[in-house]
């Protein structure tokens, strides 16, 4: 990033919340690129951490996508919120989508912001992403075995899989496998 060049444009007059025709802000380019020092900077001057893109997405949503995790902590701490953009994606979700475990580990550890469903969904969908991205079976079917476990805690009601409403014809009608 180009740290030094943001400062002096921004001691210049520069508008910290000026979008491009995406509706991405400059704090949202500096979290999809990983640049903290940048996203750092213009937090402290206020920037909108919770601004939407054009498509619905945040910062976090970005941060959540590329893999930066410092900077996704940091957004947190600012009031970051765990939007759902227009896709119907989460910043949650579209960490589990792009395989970056490391940030679905971290959120699904804070309940204040992710629930237990969503706890459910995004360790299913990583291990959708592993089989499909990583070819790593082994590693989807512990994240398998994990949701479930989460849908059936002692102690809490239990959270059965829905059955599917519609089925597809690509793929033969089948029906994604359920328990109990």
């Amino acid at each position: 990033g180009h740290y030094e060049i943001v400062k002096f444009l921004v001691e210049m007059g520069a508008d910290i919340e000026v979008s491009n025709r995406h509706g991405h802000t400059c704090l949202m380019i500096a979290c999809y690129k990983g640049h903290y020092q940048i996203a750092h900077y213009l937090l402290g001057l206020g920037a909108n951490v919770n601004r939407k893109s054009v498509k619905g997405n945040t910062a976090l949503h970005d941060c959540a996508e590329s893999g930066s995790l410092n900077i996704l902590k940091m957004l947190i701490e600012h009031g970051a919120k765990m939007d759902v953009d227009s896709y119907g994606m989460t910043p949650l979700l579209a960490a589990s989508v792009t395989g970056h475990s490391h940030i679905v580990e971290y959120l699904i550890q804070l309940p204040q912001i992710v629930t237990r469903e969503e706890s459910i969904d995004a360790l299913e969908l990583l291990g959708a992403t592993f089989v499909d991205k990583k070819r790593d079976m082994i590693g989807a079917l512990d994240l398998w075995k994990r949701a479930m476990s989460i849908r059936y805690i002692d102690g809490l009601p239990a959270l059965p899989k829905p059955i599917q409403a519609i089925t597809v014809e690509a793929y033969e009608h089948s029906r994604e496998m359920r328990t109990a």
